[in-house]
């Protein structure tokens, strides 16, 4: 099976409760570079409140996020694999990937709301 921006959404909806946030549908974009690849920023809170940017991504029919904390990571896995059990471990469906300057610099190009 598949994932699907259903898929996406779902896993951004419930990300979202888990740190005390509530999803926004408004806040889904578009990368203005690749069609069909779509984004969602949200906040990470860990037990002593400190918080870390994530972004979600779902792009081929993979959901994939960008992350600056192992926390954050594992958080996002674990409901990863709560919502989806039978794709955690099938490793062509999630993509985790560690920040880098690049990834800074994406942040910083602009991209179009849907």
């Amino acid at each position: 099976m598949e994932l699907t921006f259903q898929d996406f959404i779902q896993i951004c909806t419930h990300f979202e409760a888990q740190n005390q946030a509530e999803f926004d549908r408004d806040r889904v974009q578009m990368s203005s570079f690749y069609p069909q690849k779509f984004f969602y920023d949200a906040t990470f809170r860990d037990e002593n409140n400190y918080k870390t940017f994530v972004r979600i991504h779902f792009y081929k029919n993979k959901i994939e996020w960008d992350t600056g904390w192992e926390d954050a990571h594992d958080a996002i896995f674990q409901l990863f694999e709560m919502l989806f059990p039978d794709q955690s471990n099938n490793s062509n469906s999630f993509i985790h990937f560690i920040p880098d300057n690049g990834f800074i610099r994406d942040l910083e190009r602009s991209f179009t709301t849907l």
